[in-house]
């Protein structure tokens, strides 16, 4: 996948699959990051950090994730091992994933100090540790290993695996690149208290307007369709510039054009299979809110960001928004691990509020969808 500038003849949209957009708008700094680091590897240096992409579901983690393993196998100047947390749910799975061919030796596994050890031959040799493991693996050709879902990662495995990181990259060229929701940096803190001070986070949040309008546009172009301005601000202000919305935007403006001009009639036509999609996405976080008990919370805090108007919120009023439910800390964490709300970290929040506290929603709209269905059940 090229950088943006490309403008070659491009594939469909690709919505809800995690796989790469068929234009990648806006993450320009993201993929610099990570190609620098791809150039360490290759060069048989060392990086300094691990890399967590951080940011709530839709954003596109998984789509950088995976153009950075595109990036990799296209080079092939180093390795690159993508899985899941599923996957590696043992020691003996761990090995058969960061060294493909690994044949064990001693099946039983014991804890030592987070760094998992029993016995394994790999390349005619035998080693009695992961680390011993991964550090061959490693000289051998540098790694970078792909971790999404990252949240879902056991307490004691991803413990495992970040102090064997550790270990491995002081010594080899290896990288661990983690992706998951808000909840991730929590999940981290609780598996290595010093892996957040060690760790280089890249936040993935909404796309500005203009990497919103490239991603709907230069996929269209590819494919020999134009689309009208009044049409296209239409779209960007009703995706509210999340790029999974942008993707089924793209997807039902496509399959809804009758020629080569999206026009107002196609917006009609599109805006009502687009309309079910999203109506089926807010059910979904919805229901989740109503199983976590987090529903007053949810409310409570959409209420404000409504009153308030503004796009982002104080930290400080989030905890008494939360505290006048009757919620609190606990609220917090979990409608951050939902990515309901979460911190940015964004360099132009920074500049405007003078301070790193400052909330926004994952989802705009899903508030909206919350704020609705309260009414809807007051009203009764």
């Amino acid at each position: 996948m090229a950088l943006m500038g490309d403008t070659r003849k491009l594939p469909t949209f690709t919505p809800g699959r995690g796989e790469i957009p068929p234009y990648l708008a806006g993450r320009e700094m993201e993929q610099k990051r990570l190609n620098l680091q791809h150039d360490i590897l290759a060069s048989g240096g060392r990086v300094s950090r691990d890399t967590v992409l951080l940011g709530p579901r839709g954003n596109g983690k998984t789509a950088l994730l995976r153009w950075f393993e595109n990036e990799v196998e296209r080079r092939e100047m180093i390795d690159a091992v993508w899985v899941t947390p599923t996957e590696i749910a043992t020691a003996e799975d761990m090995a058969s994933a960061l060294a493909p061919g690994v044949v064990p030796v001693e099946t039983r596994v014991r804890a030592n100090v987070g760094l998992l050890s029993g016995e394994w031959t790999f390349g005619g040799e035998r080693h009695r540790s992961l680390k011993s493991l991964l550090l061959a693996r490693c000289r051998r050709k540098p790694l970078v290993v792909l971790l999404d879902e990252a949240h879902r990662l056991d307490l004691a495995m991803g413990e495992a695996l970040l102090n064997l990181s550790q270990a491995v990259g002081n010594r080899a060229p290896f990288l661990l690149c983690l992706a998951g929701t808000p909840g991730l940096e929590d999940r981290l803190n609780r598996m290595g208290a010093t892996f957040e001070s060690r760790a280089e986070e890249l936040r993935i949040r909404l796309l500005d307007r203009d990497a919103a309008e490239a991603a709907l546009v230069e996929p269209l172009s590819g494919n020999g369709v134009s689309i009208d301005q009044d049409v296209l601000k239409a779209v960007i202000d009703a995706s509210q510039r999340y790029p999974y919305f942008i993707q089924e935007w793209g997807d039902a403006l496509l399959n809804a054009a009758g020629g080569a001009t999206i026009t107002q009639d196609t917006l009609k036509s599109a805006n009502s299979a687009f309309r079910g999609i999203r109506e089926r996405f807010y059910m979904g976080r919805y229901r989740e809110l109503e199983d976590a008990g987090l529903l007053a919370a949810a409310e409570a805090v959409a209420k404000a960001f409504a009153d308030s108007g503004a796009p982002v919120l104080n930290g400080a009023v989030i905890d008494r928004t939360l505290q006048r439910v009757g919620a609190g800390l606990r609220e917090r964490r979990a409608l951050n691990a939902r990515g309901y709300i979460w911190v940015p970290l964004h360099p132009d929040y920074l500049e405007l509020y003078g301070e790193a506290d400052v909330w926004e929603p994952g989802v705009p709209s899903l508030m909206d969808h919350v704020l609705m269905k309260a009414a809807a059940r007051d009203a009764v």
